[in-house]
């Protein structure tokens, strides 16, 4: 009876470390999809989790024809518990359901999953630019290049997406989705058209308020546009400030050298 009991509690306690393990696994599974995928994961996720039940049923029966019935029978023992949280869906079966689930959703829900995933893969770039406000025209020189730079990025035909993410979710090429990542790029060009704009007025207003300014004067303007963002930091230093920055800077060499 003893030994009965200890040979329960090991198997009890083999049968927790083997869930254990497992819920990890498809944890970790999930997680990579996500990473290599993009946000839209969780949304597909969450999407088939919320199905009607006529949606629901053909996709399984869909799910059941693809990868077998064990596959189908597996999903439908363990759907409560996906809704419940009891059990974490593995990378394995969300990768499935990345390309069978779009044709149960509307435009609208597909449209903005495309959205995320392309503001999420998107290039960024980010620039920071000085002026000199007493010999200006070196820093308008490459507020001008970074400017273009980053406008470029965002000059496509269509919004980027990474190869591996077009391979692996198969209704991204889709001519109604092509058509969507088309819309949002032409929603950027118009976004950066008028960013542009507000930030070059707002930037001359700046610049004509500091040369009219004595003594010290410094100002920071961010440019936000689809490609990126411009960091523009100007500083005028009066005679004694200059004086005083250089004579922390002697005071600072002379220590180090006495060390």
């Amino acid at each position: 009876m003893t030994y009965s009991n200890r040979r329960g509690r090991r198997y009890s306690r083999y049968s927790y470390d083997s869930g254990h393990q497992a819920a990890m696994r498809h944890i970790r599974a999930f997680r990579e999809l996500e990473r290599r995928l993009g946000p839209i994961v969780p949304d597909v996720k969450e999407a088939f989790l919320n199905l009607g039940n006529s949606d629901y049923n053909l996709l399984l029966a869909k799910y059941g024809e693809l990868f077998g019935q064990s596959a189908q029978d597996y999903a439908l023992q363990t759907y409560p518990k996906w809704r419940a949280g009891q059990t974490k869906m593995s990378g394995k079966v969300a990768e499935r359901l990345l390309n069978l689930l779009p044709p149960y959703l509307k435009f609208e829900h597909r449209y903005a999953m495309v959205e995320k995933l392309c503001n999420h893969h998107a290039t960024k770039q980010y620039r920071s630019v000085k002026i000199n406000l007493k010999k200006p025209e070196a820093g308008l020189d490459e507020l001008n290049r970074s400017i273009k730079e980053v406008l470029e990025i965002s000059a496509v035909s269509e919004k980027y997406l990474p190869e591996h993410v077009l391979n692996t979710i198969n209704w991204l090429n889709d001519d109604d989705m092509v058509i969507s990542r088309q819309m949002l790029a032409e929603i950027d060009r118009k976004r950066n058209a008028k960013s542009l704009t507000l930030a070059e007025k707002e930037f001359q207003n700046v610049m004509e308020q500091v040369k009219n300014l004595k003594g010290e004067a410094s100002f920071s303007q961010r440019i936000e546009i689809a490609g990126g963002t411009i960091v523009v930091s100007a500083e005028k230093k009066s005679l004694k400030t200059l004086w005083i920055t250089l004579g922390i800077i002697a005071l600072y060499i002379l220590y180090r050298l006495s060390k």
